[in-house]
């Protein structure tokens, strides 16, 4: 490319909250360079997740590749990105193949500059050992700051997906009639991060609120939420298993009240500009994932031993397991304390 122009490859491959995060390297890149300057951005993610990026108005190419493929699709799909003659490699996932890939390409005499995310895993890791003891100013910093100061150093950039603002209504769903309703992400890729479906609804049937539960057919959180609702006759709506991505957050874009354990369309929901109220368990708000919005809200019950991994599998506990979630009570839940 001239040099009033920059093509740049970008690595993220998942999870679905960590690239959302993500995004705020590109706000910040756009801050960064002169107006005049023309950028080409390619991103790698896992498949499964390229629709969040299809579209992204600074992103030019959407690489997805399949996860479940050998190591040899992806030596060989490195070496096919070697000959796109990219001036930056920016690695802001740092795992195994990311590494391989930087590895392959330098190997190759690729003449690029090579950067990458920091993970902070020594400031994690005392954070999980030492609890609340552990001072606030050496806790990690927020995951979407870091991705933004690969670009530019002390960026304050925050996540952004412009081109998924303000969608209609999708049609394969009725939308609630009632004021008083609320879009709700009940479901984790962890268990240990998910509140009691008996909380959720007494929470409910409390305020009188009208669900709609967002996931997937496969969340057996959701599921079971919904199967609750219907043996108790509470209205509400299954938006489970919808037909894309940008079903789900269209429904999150029009929702008056987004409530949601801590997970990856928590963030999408905060990245198209909504607030969210995320409930925090063995994962805690300062652990590099708290919601950055001013309105957005943390809802958490104080334990001492949170926060204690990134997922919940560390808890000790045997016959209470996941205190943590199951204390959270419903007038925190609904932002009352």
């Amino acid at each position: 490319m001239t040099s009033d122009s920059r093509k740049i490859l970008i690595f993220r491959l998942s999870a679905l909250g960590d690239v959302v995060l993500a995004t705020s390297y590109l706000s910040a890149l756009k801050e960064k360079l002169p107006a005049n300057q023309k950028i080409e951005i390619h991103w790698v993610v896992k498949a499964r997740y390229a629709p969040i990026l299809r579209g992204h108005p600074s992103i030019h190419r959407v690489i997805a590749f399949d996860d479940q493929g050998s190591l040899f699709s992806w030596v060989q799909l490195i070496r096919s990105l070697v000959r796109e003659n990219y001036d930056d490699w920016i690695d802001l996932h740092r795992s195994l193949r990311t590494r391989l890939a930087f590895a392959i390409a330098q190997i190759s005499g690729v003449r690029a500059t090579f950067k990458s995310v920091r993970k902070e895993r020594l400031k994690t890791w005392a954070y999980f050992t030492f609890k609340g003891l552990w001072p606030v100013a050496l806790r990690p910093r927020p995951f979407y700051r870091r991705f933004a100061e690969v670009a530019e150093k002390k960026s304050r950039s925050t996540p952004s997906l412009p081109h998924l603002t303000n969608l209609p209504w999708p049609a394969e769903l009725p939308k609630p009639t009632r004021e008083n309703w609320a879009a709700i992400v009940p479901a984790s890729r962890w268990i240990g991060k998910e509140w009691p479906t008996d909380r959720w609804v007494a929470w409910i049937r409390r305020y009188q609120v009208y669900p709609v539960i967002l996931g997937l057919k496969t969340d057996r959180a959701c599921t079971e939420l919904v199967e609750k609702l219907t043996q108790q006759s509470i209205p509400h709506t299954a938006a489970l298993g919808l037909s894309s991505i940008q079903s789900t957050v269209a429904v999150l874009s029009h929702a008056p009240q987004i409530y949601s354990v801590d997970s990856g369309l928590a963030h999408v929901a905060e990245a198209i500009g909504r607030p969210v109220h995320v409930l925090f368990g063995p994962t805690a708000p300062d652990g590099g994932f708290g919601p950055w919005r001013e309105n957005s809200q943390v809802i958490q019950a104080k334990l001492w031993c949170r926060p204690c991994s990134k997922d919940g599998t560390a808890c000790f506990r045997v016959t209470r397991r996941y205190l943590c979630m199951s204390l959270i009570d419903q007038e925190k839940q609904n932002g009352k304390t």
